[in-house]
């Protein structure tokens, strides 16, 4: 047999059951067709070979994101980048700056402000942002995408109903500017009505050049919904395989018929079932330490969960929804046992996002039912002000992200980045899983690289395809410029990605002009 690509002298780990580890691949069209020793895969090359000698380097299978927010990443880079200023005046110069050559009816939209990072500790207001020089409408969002702050001409453009849940007021009864939960969701998607769809497929290529530069190769791209707009929808169904990225699309809502009518298999993603510690929206059983008066939102009732599950698990669709706190875990756990237990159809892989703070015995709960739980261990790299434990006390913050617990229990966890709330970066991730702030929690970097290789790949059913190193599955390669078995952990997130390829394509190379 003779190859299209090889790539020998290098260590292939393969992420097979037993992480066999080779020192060359052979690729024909968009498969693997063998791995082994460098002198038999040598014997498949010709003279059209593409033929790469790694030095030594690693090669993985190509990263699986499970929880990005696609076009959202890509508007982003495409808008202010909010995440880097520590006072408000640097914010509002920097915003300034950014808005002084912009068309007047163009909006100047900032994404991932962080007010745990600014000395100010709050969002913006209506009356701060028009006291600046700037006449477009303006639109801040909070980096978790649960809270936004406005000026007054997007107030009136927006056209928010003041009696939403988290339409904010100042102490005279006018409006803050600042929306929360459900008004925050409405602000997000009449946003998006000014967004074009050609500025949405700008988005998402400039969206998938990020996920190769990072080692990427296949996004579980989670769409359209209350904090996005399901016009994105339409553009990433129609310009998927034009993508140099494998997508895996799931459209946020809990409409089952207009999902079937789409034609995936699959229903929700961030169909948010609660909010964010940040915007403390997260719903909790006991309340916030600060503010103790506050237990977070749950966005739907116990019924209109009840009967989207049973209707979603009924069409044999996979479903995911977003829950973060302790009570909105509660909730879907208990939707999902009325369908599931005692019943057929056991290989369901249901998901949640997220389960940022369960209990032990939602952790039980959970695996019994067979669960896939798809989470994001940066956020526990990226917790360096300890805001978990600010917010919700030390016990409540010691059960974040339970990596170690699930994965004992039997679980099938997935790790994503949540983009654009946290970067693509799958080695962060692994480095964040390794090096957990609690100890009990760490994983061993076998199980941080199933994270976002084949159990990323079993979240969708796909194992079979994707996911390890493996002849028959498809070339899905990333190549590192270290073997992450033989680092130490601390340096994980210092790895680099050498070159990325994709369905036997080579898609970024640092190495190749």
């Amino acid at each position: 047999m003779l190859a299209e690509l090889v790539l020998f002298n290098g260590e292939v780990i393969s992420v097979d059951e037993n992480f066999t580890i080779y020192s060359a691949v052979a690729v024909k069209d968009d498969t693997i067709v063998k791995l082994g020793e460098d002198e038999e895969i040598k014997k498949m090359i010709t003279d059209s070979t593409i033929a790469i000698d790694l030095k030594g380097m690693a090669l993985l299978p190509g990263f699986i994101d499970s929880h990005v927010h696609f076009t959202q990443t890509g508007l982003d880079e495409m808008n202010m980048n909010a995440s880097d200023f520590s006072t408000m005046d640097e914010f509002f110069k920097g915003l300034e700056q950014f808005a002084k050559d912009m068309e007047i009816d163009r909006w100047v939209i900032a994404a991932g402000f962080d007010e745990g990072k600014i000395s100010d500790g709050r969002l913006p207001t209506r009356k701060d942002l028009d006291r600046l020089s700037i006449s477009n409408p303006v639109f801040i969002s909070r980096v978790d995408a649960h809270s936004c702050a406005v000026n007054s001409k997007a107030l009136e453009l927006l056209s928010i109903d003041e009696r939403s849940e988290g339409y904010d007021k100042d102490e005279n009864g006018e409006a803050q500017g600042t929306f929360r939960a459900k008004a925050n969701g409405l602000a997000r998607v009449k946003l998006a009505d000014f967004i074009t769809d050609d500025e949405r497929r700008t988005a998402l290529h400039l969206a998938a050049k990020q996920a190769l530069n990072r080692g990427v190769t296949t996004i579980h791209a989670l769409e359209g919904g209350s904090l996005f707009s399901d016009k994105d929808i339409a553009v990433i169904k129609e310009e998927k395989d034009k993508l140099p990225v494998n997508i895996e699309i799931f459209h946020q809502t809990m409409d089952v018929d207009k999902v079937k009518e789409e034609g995936f298999n699959r229903i929700g993603g961030c169909v948010i079932i609660d909010g964010s510690i940040g915007s403390f929206t997260a719903a909790f059983e006991e309340p916030y330490v600060d503010p103790p008066d506050l237990r977070g939102c749950l966005y739907y009732t116990d019924e209109q969960v009840d009967m989207f599950v049973a209707r979603a698990h009924g069409e044999g669709m996979q479903i995911s929804t977003h829950c973060i706190g302790d009570r909105a875990i509660e909730q879907m756990l208990k939707a999902y046992e009325k369908c599931i237990s005692g019943k057929e159809r056991r290989d369901h892989r249901h998901r949640i996002e997220h389960f940022s703070i369960p209990t032990d015995g939602q952790i039980n709960r959970a695996a019994q039912l067979g669960l896939v739980i798809s989470t994001q261990p940066v956020f526990n790299l990226y917790d360096k002000d300890s805001m978990y434990e600010k917010r919700l006390g030390k016990e409540r913050a010691s059960r974040a992200l339970p990596l170690n617990t699930m994965i004992e229990k039997g679980i099938l966890v997935a790790g994503g980045s949540d983009s654009p709330v946290t970067p693509i970066n799958p080695l962060l991730g692994m480095h964040a899983a390794v090096n957990h702030s609690n100890k009990r929690e760490r994983i061993s970097i076998k199980e941080a690289i199933k994270l976002f290789t084949i159990n990323g790949a079993k979240a969708v059913f796909q194992e079979d395809k994707r996911g390890s190193l493996e002849a028959g599955k498809k070339a899905d390669i990333v190549m590192l410029n270290k073997n992450p078995l033989k680092t130490d952990k601390r340096l994980i997130k210092d790895i680099e990605v050498l070159m990325t390829i994709v369905n036997g394509r080579i898609q970024y190379s640092r190495l190749i002009p």
